[in-house]
């Protein structure tokens, strides 16, 4: 197999998915000069995600320190099908919405179409690529590498499909932290990770809270910002990733525990059905119309 370093850094990166996510995960990797390639069904998504990578990308390499420390402004590529974005590439990233249907089906069709010795992560924050098996002939060179919102936030999970070599997986974080990334490997297959599990438990509780009427978005981020030192609360984080794909995790995690309480997603679906996602619609918890969303 070609070195990972190579996969990463001397081959065209491919991310599927133009999203909050995709676009940074994109920006990160372009960071190190190489070729980033852009696919979504949307084009005005991929339009998008690409202004956004190049219009940030200058600070971000000054962020990391710039030529001293390998980092320089890479080249966006888009592509308006999987074939042409994954062709050639040694690392893709899936970064499509959180859906076990649309998730399988993209796996299978990188596993059919990427290069034999091309490494294909997941950046599923709820699904393991375990749950895949049934769609992927090399699971030896896939793996969850789950992106936690950079450049704001750097970490990153790194995740075994109980199939993945080891040769891989190191590889993969060790050349991650070239980048100015965290990783941090999972010790077995769990869907949620370490700092999503945790969070989960805690903007489940603010939304119970908010039900029963005890206290108030407002309130409920000012308190743990006011005590933790922290410029975000349990609400205000929520509305950053976006109330529609933090509902569709809750949904998730209903189904594999059911013994979770529901009102959680209960009080994000009576918000996701008034089209209030969060920062990106302008409204969630908050309200952000007139503020940048980006």
């Amino acid at each position: 197999m070609t070195s990972i370093a190579d996969n990463i850094t001397g081959r065209p990166v491919t991310i599927i998915g133009s999203g909050m996510l995709g676009r940074r995960i994109g920006l990160m990797l372009a960071s190190r000069g190489g070729v980033v390639r852009l696919y979504d069904p949307s084009e005005a998504a991929r339009e998008s995600a690409g202004q956004f990578i190049l219009g940030q990308l200058p600070a971000v390499v000054a962020q990391l320190g710039g030529e001293e420390k390998g980092h320089r402004i890479g080249t966006v590529e888009l592509h308006d099908t999987i074939a042409d974005a994954v062709s050639g590439a040694g690392f893709i990233v899936e970064a499509a919405p959180e859906s076990a249907s649309v998730k399988r089906d993209i796996l299978g069709e990188l596993d059919r179409l990427a290069e034999p010795t091309a490494i294909v992560a997941s950046n599923s924050s709820s699904y393991v690529v375990a749950d895949f098996m049934d769609v992927l002939s090399t699971p030896e060179r896939v793996l969850n590498v789950h992106f936690h919102n950079p450049p704001h936030y750097l970490a990153v999970d790194v995740m075994s499909s109980e199939h993945t070599t080891d040769e891989v997986v190191k590889g993969v974080e060790e050349v991650l932290t070239t980048f100015g990334l965290h990783p941090f490997r999972s010790e077995k297959a769990d869907a949620g990770f370490p700092f999503n599990r945790l969070l989960e438990a805690l903007t489940r509780e603010a939304c119970l809270m908010i039900a029963d009427g005890t206290s108030t978005a407002e309130v409920i981020d000012s308190i743990w910002k006011v005590d933790t030192g922290l410029e975000w609360g349990p609400c205000s984080i929520m509305d950053e990733i976006g109330l529609d794909v933090v509902l569709a995790i809750e949904k998730h995690r209903l189904e594999t525990n059911p013994a979770l309480p529901s009102v959680a997603a209960d009080v994000m679906t009576e918000l996701v059905n008034r089209g209030t996602l969060g920062r990106k619609s302008g409204q969630g918890f908050f309200d952000y119309r007139g503020i940048a969303s980006e």
